[in-house]
């Protein structure tokens, strides 16, 4: 009988020889495991993204209502920083505030208080501004790529044509809550008006004028009073903004806290 010697390399061949089946099995479950993990990392990711998602979705109402509360703000300032104007043309002018003729169509208000908000009112289109009579919620001018060149504001007729005899002096004592710059565009162009404007019916609120108004601070209007305060007012009675304190009309009436008096 033949002898066989056993050694470590034998026994090493003999053990290498019997693990190929197993070293494939091996290399198969390798590749199950890879594609396993690779599944369940899809899986993470497609969750991650969907939670992504839904916070997105949750918070972009809150940033717009934060944008559009910025832009309320900005207007308010701009409004005051108008009012600033009126103050330094009237202190010019004996009191008056910028006052015009509308059977003439004379140079209308925004250009009368120009020197006085540091605004350039004449030249080229692209020299037009700063934007200081574009309210930043509107729409602005249509035609002009410039939105130094878009007034978003009306004033009251009635204090530029000084109605009742004292309308048109600043900070009378019975008409000091008066409605002096409201919110508003032109309904034929979608936009706010143009700087420089020729055309009163463009400029300025009166009775008639309602559809002029426009409500574009979450559903509200910015009114600026002949006391420099600006007032959030909503829409009451004929689409005229309720919580204006004084607001005259040519027949003598007045409409005060959303309500018509004599």
């Amino acid at each position: 009988m033949k002898k066989v010697r056993i050694t470590e390399k034998s026994i090493q061949r003999a053990a290498s020889r019997e693990k190929m089946p197993d070293g494939f099995r091996q290399k198969t479950g390798d590749s199950f495991m890879r594609f396993i993990k690779y599944i369940f990392t899809l899986v993470e990711l497609l969750i991650v993204i969907a939670i992504i998602a839904i916070l997105a979705a949750l918070l972009m109402p809150g940033l717009k209502n934060a944008k559009d509360k910025a832009k309320e703000i900005s207007c308010v300032s701009r409004m005051k920083q108008l009012f600033l104007g009126m103050e330094g043309y009237s202190n010019d002018f004996n009191g008056w505030l910028p006052q015009c003729v509308f059977a003439t169509q004379e140079v209308l208000w925004d250009r009368q208080i120009a020197d006085y908000v540091g605004y350039r009112n004449s030249g080229a289109s692209s020299t037009w501004g700063p934007p200081v009579f574009h309210c930043p919620s509107g729409t602005p001018y249509y035609a002009d790529t410039n939105v130094g060149r878009s007034n978003g504001y009306l004033m009251n007729r009635y204090v530029a044509e000084n109605y009742d005899g004292v309308m048109g002096k600043n900070m009378h004592a019975k008409v000091s809550d008066t409605g002096l710059l409201f919110d508003g565009y032109i309904p034929a162009w979608n936009s706010e008006g143009r700087t420089g404007e020729t055309n009163t019916g463009r400029s300025y609120m009166y009775s008639g004028r309602e559809p002029f108004l426009q409500y574009r601070h979450s559903s509200k209007i910015n009114v600026l009073t002949k006391g420099g305060i600006v007032k959030s007012c909503r829409p009451l009675l004929d689409n005229y903004p309720k919580d204006i304190v004084k607001l005259a009309f040519a027949d003598g009436r007045w409409f005060m806290n959303g309500e018509y008096g004599p």
